[in-house]
């Protein structure tokens, strides 16, 4: 019997390939604790429901530039409950398709809390010696230890979407992806937002991805280098949260707040999990096959910690699975395509930590295509960058459009493969599409 626990991008995929790769006669069973079903936070709590909340916030200021231009003759309205109420439906329906076409491949479900010891597995009070197991749990959102923090109005990604009614006011606690997509979300659903960043917005990515935030963000108060230091009831014994109070420069200060979002980043989600070495930050410790402490016991995915990417949970899960069959398995992605997702798609990848010598580079106004053609009276198409070495080796690219997510996917395709601007540059393009990487190789193309 091989076992899978978690039953997100890691854990399902990996039961999958167990399912197709084992042994006559030996059953994969895969245990997941979301009463909502399969998909983990992917589905429940993150991508899935970033992207459908977006889609609605970029539809409003579509409607409202309609609107100002006179193409629109009556202003659009929306009603917050009923995109939740939808937003569930289609979750809901996503995690019925993910239950069949997990059990079609051969996958036993069992649904329940898992407890590990070892190679032990304890569900619903039934005690499991699987052959090999994989332990693909996920991560959980980090919330500091501060005064507050138990108010009412106070949530996580997790639990967010159980506020049926949006706030007057909200603060964002947090810098990173998370952060900035639900910043732009309910700053486009006409909430008034502040960020608070203990650091800076966005530290460490590439200053093309962090310029281009912050234009979105236009329309959001964003405070760096500040420390949050409690949440405030709206009066003593109400325990409804009112206020944050924060400190900057050595100066405390109020915010308003009617809700708090705590977007601080992600903990491995270990807690259950015992005779396992973890590190200090519990990340479960595994070698290049993905296998633990424990020989037969295996991770996958946020379990072990950073990037916190599903493709790249995928990745791990599929070798983790070859790795139990006794198989090679896949190389490692060397390059990571990356999005967030705002009034453009912010793409990019294989981008320098440093400043490189020896490259050429170059950036451009993406172009006009669909999904920008009409946005371009109020603001501009987006932004497109290319790095190369002299050779034409291509180093990275940024690119901020609608389709700035498939562009940073096929480039990072290129990038781990090694294709120079010189090949990219015989591309022919369908037209008109707004990426604007094809017109960057070929100007990098001539210059060499």
């Amino acid at each position: 019997m091989m076992m899978v626990i978690g039953g997100g991008p890691a854990g399902r995929i990996a039961a999958m390939e167990l399912a197709q790769g084992q042994r006559e006669g030996e059953d994969v069973i895969l245990i997941e604790k979301r009463a909502a079903g399969l998909g983990g936070q992917c589905l429940h709590a993150g991508c899935m429901v970033v992207c459908a909340l977006n889609d609605v916030a970029r539809h409003l200021v579509q409607s409202k530039m309609f609107y100002e231009d006179g193409i629109v003759t009556t202003p659009v309205t929306f009603s917050y409950p009923h995109v939740l109420d939808g937003l569930r439906a289609v979750q809901t329906k996503l995690a019925s398709i993910m239950y069949t076409e997990t059990g079609d491949a051969g996958v036993t479900l069992v649904f329940g809390d898992a407890t590990v010891s070892g190679k032990v597995v304890t569900v619903n009070g039934e005690v499991y010696t699987p052959d090999s197991l994989l332990i693909a749990t996920g991560s959980t959102p980090h919330i500091p230890s501060l005064p507050g923090t138990e108010l009412h109005g106070i949530y996580t990604v997790h639990t967010v979407l159980s506020n049926q009614q949006l706030p007057s006011n909200l603060v964002i606690v947090g810098g990173g992806v998370i952060s900035v997509e639900f910043a732009y979300i309910f700053a486009q659903f006409g909430v008034n937002v502040t960020v608070v960043v203990r650091s800076s917005l966005l530290r460490g990515y590439p200053a093309h991805v962090v310029s281009g935030v912050q234009a979105d963000l236009a329309n959001v108060l964003i405070i760096e280098k500040a420390d949050i230091h409690a949440c405030v009831e709206t009066e003593p014994g109400s325990g409804i949260v009112g206020s944050v109070t924060i400190q900057v420069d050595g100066k405390e200060q109020s915010i308003p707040a009617d809700m708090v979002l705590f977007a601080a980043g992600s903990r491995p989600n270990t807690t259950m999990i015992k005779g396992i070495k973890c590190n200090a930050a519990g990340e479960i410790l595994i070698n290049e096959r993905m296998e633990t402490s424990v020989p037969g016991v295996y991770a996958a995915g946020d379990v072990c910690g950073p990037p916190f990417l599903a493709p790249y949970a995928r990745y791990q899960g599929r070798a983790a699975a070859s790795a139990m069959l006794g198989n090679q398995i896949p190389p490692r992605p060397k390059v990571a395509p990356q999005a967030i997702k705002l009034h453009y798609d912010h793409g990019w990848c294989g981008w320098p930590q440093s400043d490189e010598p020896d490259v050429l580079q170059a950036g451009m106004p993406s172009l006009v295509g669909s999904g920008s053609f009409w946005k371009i009276r109020h603001t501009s198409a987006g932004k497109s960058v290319l790095v190369s070495q002299k050779d034409g080796t291509i180093v990275s690219m940024y690119e901020s459009s609608p389709v700035g997510s498939l562009a940073a996917a096929y480039m990072g395709y290129l990038i781990e493969n090694g294709v120079t601007v010189q090949e990219l540059a015989s591309m022919l393009e369908v037209h008109p599409s707004p990426d604007g990487m094809h017109l960057l190789a070929k100007y990098f193309a001539s210059q060499i």
